[in-house]
């Protein structure tokens, strides 16, 4: 059912989810500063650096196939959703 590629989206994929974790230390750090409390962070990030971009990298990973897949249906000039899902009754 799931195809596990490695290839662009699994870059992005790694890359997208290391940013939203980043830009969610970084509001919590600011929300810390505007409220004049202590503004360090404890060191989660040694852990959730690695385990985002690992989930990231699996997740783009994954969203490969299909995406290789629909490109090779729009270079043949065929239906994508009734390639990629392949339905065979797709009504057009």
């Amino acid at each position: 059912m799931f195809d596990f590629k490695i290839g662009t989206l699994s870059l992005l994929g790694a890359i997208i989810f290391l940013l939203i974790y980043q830009i969610g230390r970084w509001c919590r750090k600011f929300k810390l500063w505007a409220y004049k409390k202590n503004t360090e962070l404890d060191d989660r990030k040694i852990l959730f650096y690695p385990s985002s971009i690992l989930f990231g990298f699996i997740i783009g990973s994954l969203l490969q196939a299909p995406f290789n897949q629909y490109n090779n249906c729009k270079k043949i000039e065929i239906d994508s959703k009734a390639c990629i899902f392949k339905f065979a009754d797709y009504p057009k």
